[in-house]
């Protein structure tokens, strides 16, 4: 009999064990949206250090700082928009749980269009569309148009970061090398902040 109520209180115990482990595991699940071994690590910056400077546009730009914003996917997320003339870009870093969250937003980005008419790419705007970050785990450009207006769309993911860069280009927007030379920026940004 002893050996019956032995036997009982080891399984007892190991079911309590693994109900308790069980807890503890969705609870990391639905708190963090990642387990323990898959989530991204803390960072010691903010998003706010990943602001473009002022210098980086025209001297007429109305440019603003990342500010937060609502992303249900995303741990956290924060957008700038920058005006001039008749031209705008918009910025947006988001910060995922994990790398695998932060590959889904990527390819999710890369696969969705916001262009209205496809480009006849010429030389001017093949430098943009063939920059690859050296940085990035992944990046992607796309030129097109919306409605009238002539744009490049930078996505990138950086670990568990997803940036996008979206700015009207040319007559109205900016030059090419200005484009290229913000992209570099956040690839230097992300480089030393980050790797």
């Amino acid at each position: 009999m002893d050996q019956k109520r032995k036997t009982r209180n080891i399984l007892f115990g190991l079911v309590l064990f693994l109900a308790m482990l069980f807890c503890v595991a969705t609870y990391q699940k639905f708190l963090h949206d990642c387990f323990w071994w898959e989530c991204a690590p803390e960072r010691s910056f903010s998003l706010h250090d990943l602001n473009l400077p002022d210098y980086l546009f025209e001297l007429n730009a109305n440019t603003e700082k990342l500010r937060y914003s609502k992303n249900d996917l995303a741990v956290d997320a924060a957008i700038a928009f920058i005006q001039w003339d008749n031209g705008t870009a918009s910025y947006s870093v988001r910060r995922f749980s994990s790398n695998t969250n932060a590959i889904s937003e990527y390819d999710f980005q890369t696969r969705s269009s916001i262009f209205t008419a496809p480009i006849n790419v010429t030389s001017e705007v093949l430098d943009i569309l063939n920059y690859r970050s050296p940085t990035a785990n992944e990046s992607n450009v796309q030129c097109g148009y919306v409605i009238n207006d002539f744009r490049c769309l930078f996505i990138a993911r950086y670990q568990e970061f997803t940036i996008t860069f979206n700015s009207t280009i040319e007559t109205n927007g900016m030059s090419n090398e200005d484009y290229l030379h913000i992209l570099q920026f956040i690839d230097n940004n992300m480089d030393q902040l980050i790797y």
